[in-house]
């Protein structure tokens, strides 16, 4: 793990996370992220007595709990935010403050938030205590899953944030600790499928040629606009059966023994009682 403590304004940070650096380069010539305790009226407060940003510049953080943070993409030149970030820490209003980052060649905002995972078994009041000792607090368990959490840093910048990410992944018994952030997907460019069969399935991208109404679909094409997938992610399908030998699936399929399946889904025959009635046979 590298330690990351020079200035967040001026020097790279890497994180080694999961056994991937990740490398966040400050962009104060982006703009930056603040929070505020009261909100609406600290930042319309800052806003009359500064003029540092305009209300178009304001961008909002969605999420439960994160009703002060905004985004300020501001680009008047990196000085001028810069300054802008100094003088909006020396306000007792703003509990956060920190400019936006570069990640891999995307744009993105560190907030002080943190995703962690602990290794399967690890009780909740251990990693609270750990918690307490690095500066941060549990806000909530991740959705379906018992190891991951969302932890939130009691720090006042990106710093902060770094640090507290450092000394976590310094834990033997968390598999990884990183940065919660928010980042607005990249369009990768307009893609279709070489399928041949591709113009048939409808539900996908419904062009009206063969069945039913034009755009009538889930918008696929859409979406792989924003993302087009990523190896990492399993897929399970619950479904009846799928052909493995198909050519789409023969080399995507993670292995799964049967006897496994079997073990987590017990399937229990269902009896009709009566033309409206069904019950199960198992009672």
């Amino acid at each position: 793990m590298e330690d990351s403590t020079p200035s967040q304004e001026s020097s790279e940070v890497v994180l080694m996370i999961a056994g991937e650096d990740h490398r966040y380069q400050p962009r104060p010539d982006l703009g930056y992220v603040i929070m505020a305790q009261d909100n609406a009226d600290a930042i319309a407060s800052v806003q009359g007595d500064f003029g540092l940003f305009t209300r178009q510049e304001i961008k909002y953080v969605g999420g439960r709990g994160r009703q002060g943070l905004r985004i300020i993409e501001s680009k008047p030149s990196a000085t001028q935010n810069e300054a802008a970030i100094k003088t909006l820490s020396a306000q007792k209003e703003f509990q956060y403050v920190a400019p936006l980052f570069s990640c891999n060649g995307s744009k993105i905002t560190v907030i002080p938030e943190i995703v962690v995972r602990v290794t399967s078994g690890i009780p909740v009041d251990q990693l609270e205590s750990q918690c307490t000792r690095v500066g941060c607090t549990i806000l909530q368990p991740m959705e379906f899953t018992t190891q991951e959490y969302l932890l939130g840093v009691e720090g006042s910048n990106a710093e902060a944030v770094f640090k507290t990410v450092n000394e976590l992944n310094n834990i033997d018994w968390i598999e990884w600790a990183a940065p919660n952030i928010a980042f607005k997907p990249k369009p990768c460019g307009f893609a279709l499928p070489n399928d041949e069969y591709f113009p048939l399935q409808w539900h996908l991208h419904n062009t009206g040629e063969f069945v039913g109404t034009p755009n009538v679909d889930i918008n696929a094409p859409e979406a792989w606009e924003i993302t087009t997938g990523d190896p990492n992610i399993v897929v399970a399908v619950l479904d009846t059966g799928v052909d493995s030998s198909h050519p789409d699936l023969v080399n995507n399929l993670v292995p799964f023994p049967v006897s496994e399946f079997r073990r987590f889904h017990v399937f229990r025959p269902l009896s009709f009682e009566s033309d409206d009635t069904i019950s199960n046979s198992q009672g």
